[in-house]
């Protein structure tokens, strides 16, 4: 059985979620030996600060430093040679203020909570401890290795309350106990019943684990069919059943002796009783191997995926890429396999070891809204925001704001907007959604959510948000206020002001594209010569354009002329088309390469003639994206992250249309675990 004691650092350290070899750890040590150093070279004129103020402020001044966090803890529980109930209470209170706010930080490191539950024991004795264990399986309740201590210090402690420990267990398995990794769980509880001497119940507690996929599902099943063997049959099955199998045993032919050859078979008889009841034993044992056989399946497809999980706590370190695909494809496994029970198990899993990443909160948020499961939806939400994700990171509260705003909660939507834009107030996203979450309020006025566009434009945005912002404007004028003209008259203002901005000038050459009437024609070619001589687009770009214009020539164009000579200017030789291919070169600049071909069977280099990797159309991209930038609809191209004021390099603005690229390699899947491999005496690899 695996001790839960502090044995060496190296163990605490794996227990609390930190990583022992990891460089923060040295470097932190290092930096607070010179820090020692420089204050007691300056120990003369400045005032003496002691260990736990120094390391106060650190934390203070980064609350997100997990190391400093681990120093602190260790300054704080060290104090004079150690707490104790003798010790200074200040000594105590410092402790608890710690504790407290480290995993007010932190509430995922479950090994802090038996910690902090170990202090309270040691200071004020079990019901303050118990306290402890409540807080911590409420802030991380799917931890198998917490419950499993809570439950080892309720028997411990509270030997006769035989009850109140039966009861713990229940809760215990209700949250942890379909976990893949949940054999330490039920081997505490069998455990603690066979102290008892009820092996009635462990006989149903074990009916209740053979039919779960789990890492140790063998020895459960072994250990079930050895107690079936003990135990009378009206344990085994219910009382329907055993009347069926009675049936058809008695109506089975008994089985013939064994008899040498020659020898006449003897006449058939009756079954006797005790003959019936073996049969009925041999029905029961098969029915539990057809269980068995279902759960070794069932246990086998997950393994493909367990065994890629490598860190299945909560670490601040980021997750590598391969991680992160596989929760991703264990996520998509079970919600196929659709038992619902199961994928919210798994989704909770995966938020404990990645609860970093918001794309997985968005995604639990959304399944949850899918299954018409509201509440538990705004649950997920605040549990993100309020804890895991900052608001540096605001893609999950606008979508919690469009969830309260469809909820009817117009005052929580409209109060998640403002206060992502005061910390925020440069963030386009944020901006763009709260004009038109008032716009929908105001369908029939849009002065205020044109006020927030426009007083946008007045803040400390770079140029690209701004040619974004300036786009929605003008859109919200068309499309909403149906007004073309002043439409017109805002590009027409700003498009001496982005002239790099290709995501303004396509909006604006859109816009002329979807009017309609006898000037179309000239207001779409004003525009392109806009584009061609005033823009400072690189060729490429025109040229896309021009094609954009030989389609509206051919379709709506009054005459073919003016066609063949875009035609030509675009797609002709290099000598008949200077103005597209050198208005934006300098006369010192090298001439331009020629360009790759991109055909549907592979590229072909158009200078040497040699194929490239072949790129498949439309396919899109699952790589991985690291936890610290938005997940939304914006993040994978174009305004890729919203650029904020006030930044030394604002994030790269593209235009969101971009040439598919290839999809990421699937790794190759790892071949399923005989079941006779399994290790039952190793320790515990929840890491919960």
């Amino acid at each position: 059985m695996t001790t839960y004691e502090d044995q060496t650092t190296t163990a605490q350290y794996t227990q609390y979620g930190v990583d022992p070899t990891d460089p923060a750890l040295s470097q932190a040590n290092g930096v607070s030996e010179q820090t020692q150093i420089e204050e007691g070279t300056n120990s003369e004129s400045l005032p003496q600060q002691s260990d736990l103020e120094r390391y106060w402020d650190i934390v203070r001044s980064n609350p997100d430093d997990f190391t400093s966090w681990e120093y602190l803890i260790r300054v704080a529980e060290t104090a004079e040679g150690g707490l104790t109930p003798q010790s200074p209470p200040e000594n105590i209170t410092n402790m608890r203020s710690v504790f407290d706010q480290f995993l007010e930080k932190f509430p995922l490191c479950f090994g802090y909570w038996k910690k902090y539950a170990d202090f309270e024991f040691n200071i004020q004795g079990p019901t303050e401890a118990e306290k402890i264990y409540e807080r911590g399986v409420a802030a991380i309740a799917n931890s198998v290795d917490l419950w499993t201590q809570y439950c080892a210090f309720k028997i411990e402690h509270y030997p006769d309350d035989v009850d109140a420990i039966r009861g713990l267990f229940e809760r215990g398995a209700a949250y942890v106990g379909l976990d893949f990794l949940s054999h330490l769980f039920w081997d505490k509880y069998i455990e603690f019943e066979k102290s008892k001497q009820a092996y009635d119940r462990v006989l149903k507690i074990l009916d209740r684990i053979i039919r779960i996929p789990m890492h140790q599902y063998a020895k459960f099943f072994d250990e079930f069919t050895n107690l079936c063997g003990t135990r009378p049959i009206a344990e085994l099955i219910t009382p329907e059943q055993y009347k069926q199998f009675e049936e058809e045993a008695r109506t089975a032919p008994p089985v013939p002796p064994e008899r040498t050859e020659g020898e006449q078979p003897p006449p058939p008889t009756e079954k006797t009783e005790e003959q019936i009841q073996n049969d009925i034993r041999t029905r029961i044992y098969n029915m539990n191997i057809e269980t068995y056989m279902k759960t070794q399946n069932e246990t086998n497809k997950r393994w493909v995926f367990e065994q890629e999980i490598k860190r299945p706590y909560f670490h601040v370190k980021a997750m590598d890429d391969v991680q992160l695909i596989n929760w991703r494809r264990y996520l998509d496994f079970e919600e196929t396999e659709g038992d619902e029970t199961r994928i919210q198990v798994l989704y909770e899993r995966c938020l404990v070891a990645c609860a970093l990443y918001e794309e997985f909160w968005q995604r639990y948020a959304r399944w949850m809204i899918s299954k018409n499961r509201l509440d538990d939806a705004r649950n997920i939400y605040k549990r993100a925001t309020s804890v895991f994700i900052p608001i540096s990171r605001p893609s999950i509260r606008l979508s919690y704001a469009c969830f309260e705003e469809q909820q009817g909660n117009i005052d929580e939507a409209r109060n998640t907007y403002k206060m992502v834009l005061d910390s925020l107030p440069g963030h386009v996203e944020a901006i763009m959604k709260y004009a038109h979450f008032e716009r929908r309020r105001h369908l029939d006025d849009l002065s205020v959510p044109i006020n927030i566009l426009t007083s946008s434009l007045q803040g400390n945005l770079d140029e690209k948000s701004k040619a974004f912002i300036t786009v929605q404007h003008a859109n919200m004028i068309w499309r909403n206020k149906g007004s073309i003209e002043e439409a017109r008259q805002i590009y027409q203002e700003n498009s001496t002001k982005y002239l790099d901005s290709k995501y303004f000038w396509l909006n604006y050459f859109n816009f002329e594209l979807f009017q309609i009437g006898s000037t179309v024609e000239a207001n779409v070619k004003a525009v392109y010569d806009l584009i061609r001589n005033t823009s400072t687009l690189l060729p490429e770009t025109i040229r896309d354009f021009s094609h954009r214009y030989l389609d509206f020539l051919m379709e709506r164009g009054s005459t073919i002329a003016f066609y063949n000579k875009i035609d030509v200017e675009a797609n002709g030789p290099i000598t008949v088309r200077p103005v597209l291919d050198t208005k934006k070169r300098g006369a010192d600049e090298e001439p331009e390469k020629p360009i790759k071909q991109v055909r549907m069977d592979g590229v072909i280099d158009a200078a040497a003639g040699t194929p490239v990797i072949p790129v498949a159309p439309y396919t899109t991209t699952t790589g991985v994206q690291p936890p610290y930038y938005s997940q939304g609809q914006w993040s994978a191209s174009g305004y890729s992250v919203y650029p904020t004021a006030n930044t030394a390099q604002p994030a790269s603005y593209q235009y969101p249309y971009q040439y598919p690229q290839q999809a990421a390699t699937t790794p190759t899947t790892p071949a399923q675990a005989p079941v006779t491999t399994w290790d039952y005496a190793q320790p515990s690899t929840t890491g919960y």
